[in-house]
């Protein structure tokens, strides 16, 4: 008599062939019926092993689970006219939140400087003359924050250049590595499979874990889950380096395939390495930027005296004028702080915000083109157009 497996063993090992059969009474594809017999491990439970080992790569790259897991773990980008002005009236994404306790501390102020004004006239023509002393400061001020704002939409461009070059290498990796290896299917599926994972390491290298995104989900599909957790776990493992040497390690396999010629594979290997030490590049300069803010003394001192000038600002004003100059104060204080905001925002561009970058659906991006590439390696290799 054979002994029956136990219940979870037969649980984790799903009937592959019945899920890629289409059900008269279930609408989709093989693809979505993989996406729902896979829901319980991209929620956070336990992946079947089995399972993952028998996932075409073609449906691991692009499981609509694992790319809704990536898309969502990006904030919700803003879209707008840029020709238009009906911008002014969107409050979103302006880092409203950096500012408001400063504007709220003015406010406070100019509230109680109202009513010292009020009790103590004399004061009051003391304070007037003061504009002709810290005027010419808002000129210092203004180059400042100028200079801030520019260094800091630098920043902003050269990580979205360093992203778009990290796309830009895993595409070409993938169309050479496709070609290379037509005749050897494992590792041209292993090269697929790390390229789709390199944007995802580099996302979570950049960014911090936050409860709207499950990295588990985003990774459990191309690897196994002990392998995924693995490189979640930034005190065991380098994510990003972990795939750089994978692929290394797949490049070096393909210098020793026997069939071609060593002059090619010679320039084969040189390409290769050549696209993975600029992937290498790329996470650099963006982990350089994430992680070099402008310097402490730069950002105190504009802030000191900027705090410092609207202080004055508003005593001068509210002296002069009484409280009727609070709102345009207000206004006014706004459209300074704000450049600092909008500096502060734009300076290390990868966090889960309106105005960052969005990592994960870069990642998804790699991961259909590196799919698409795959599809028309294998139509060429069977005769197809």
């Amino acid at each position: 008599m054979v002994a029956q497996p136990p219940a979870e063993i037969l649980y984790i090992q799903p009937d592959l062939d019945s899920l890629d059969r289409p059900e008269p009474t279930v609408e989709g594809t093989g693809r979505r019926r993989i996406a729902a017999a896979m829901s319980p491990a991209l929620n956070g439970d336990r992946v079947p092993r089995t399972f993952l080992e028998q996932l075409p790569i073609l449906e691991a790259l692009e499981l609509p689970a694992r790319l809704d897991a990536l898309a969502s773990c990006d904030a919700a980008a803003i879209v707008y006219d840029t020709e238009s002005f009906r911008l002014v009236c969107i409050l979103r994404g302006r880092n409203a939140g950096f500012i408001a306790w400063p504007l709220a501390c003015l406010f406070a102020y100019g509230c109680f400087a109202a009513i010292i004004f009020e009790f103590l006239p004399i004061l009051r023509e003391l304070v007037v003359p003061l504009e002709d002393v810290f005027g010419p400061l808002l000129s210092t001020i203004s180059f400042l924050l100028i200079f801030r704002l520019g260094r800091a939409a630098v920043r902003y461009w050269d990580a979205r250049a360093a992203a778009g070059l990290m796309v830009e290498r895993c595409r070409v990796l993938a169309s050479d590595s496709a070609v290379v290896c037509v005749s050897h299917p494992e590792l041209r599926s292993r090269f697929a499979r790390w390229l789709a994972i390199f944007p995802v390491t580099v996302k979570n290298s950049l960014r911090p874990a936050t409860s709207e995104c499950s990295r588990l989900a985003e990774l459990v599909p191309l690897i196994s889950e002990s392998e995924a957790k693995r490189l979640l776990d930034p005190e065991r493992t380098c994510a990003p380096i972990y795939v750089l040497n994978q692929l290394r390690l797949a490049a070096i396999e393909v210098a020793q395939l026997p069939e071609l010629d060593p002059m090619f594979r010679a320039a084969v290997y040189q390409e290769l390495c050549s696209s993975i030490n600029v992937l290498t590049g790329a996470w650099g300069a963006m982990d350089r930027i994430n992680g070099t803010p402008l310097p402490f003394v730069y950002v105190a001192h504009l802030r000191t005296f900027l705090l410092l000038y609207l202080i004055l600002f508003f005593t001068e004003t509210v002296a002069q004028f009484g409280w009727i100059a609070l709102p345009l104060l207000l206004a006014g204080s706004w459209a300074l702080l704000g450049i600092e905001a909008a500096a502060l925002e734009c300076e290390r561009p990868f966090q889960r915000r309106p105005n960052h970058l969005l990592l994960g659906r870069f990642a998804c991006v790699v991961a259909r083109h590196v799919g698409q590439t795959l599809r028309d390696c294998e139509a060429r290799a069977h005769g197809g157009a």
